[in-house]
């Protein structure tokens, strides 16, 4: 599906005097200035019996409280070694065998992330997106 069509759905506009409608408030669709991408993505090997057999290729994303944004950039660097080791670990438990996009495995490879993310870099890392992920046999 197109980014436009996700664009479309997300982007909502409260009705006045509908409940809940509080003008100048935060919409869906308007949080695009606290999130970050990485701008690359990540590749983590799996390896059996000492031979690489399969790559992950990974995108990640976050999250941010409101002013944040260069805090992060600013520590692009560090955050990546964290979340490749994170990515490492997952995958030496078998984190990306089998149903490696189950809603289960998914959850806890977020929160090792963000646990990682906020330990290193603080709290204003509110989550981690996995934007996308493919796992190529080699």
């Amino acid at each position: 599906m197109s980014k436009s069509f996700f664009a479309a759905i997300t982007r909502v506009t409260p009705v006045k005097n509908a409940p809940g409608f509080q003008p100048g408030t935060l919409r869906i669709g308007q949080a695009a200035a606290n999130q970050f991408k990485f701008g690359s993505p990540f590749f983590v090997p799996l390896i059996q019996e000492d031979t690489v057999r399969a790559i992950i290729a990974i995108s990640l994303g976050l999250e941010l409280q409101s002013g944040s944004e260069n805090d992060v950039r600013a520590t692009e660097v560090k955050l990546r070694d964290r979340f490749l080791q994170v990515l490492f670990d997952h995958a030496s438990l078998g984190g990306f065998q089998g149903d490696f996009t189950s809603t289960r495995n998914l959850l806890i490879l977020k929160t090792r992330l963000l646990d990682s993310a906020q330990q290193s870099v603080g709290t204003h890392i509110i989550d981690v997106f996995i934007t996308d992920i493919a796992r190529q046999k080699v």
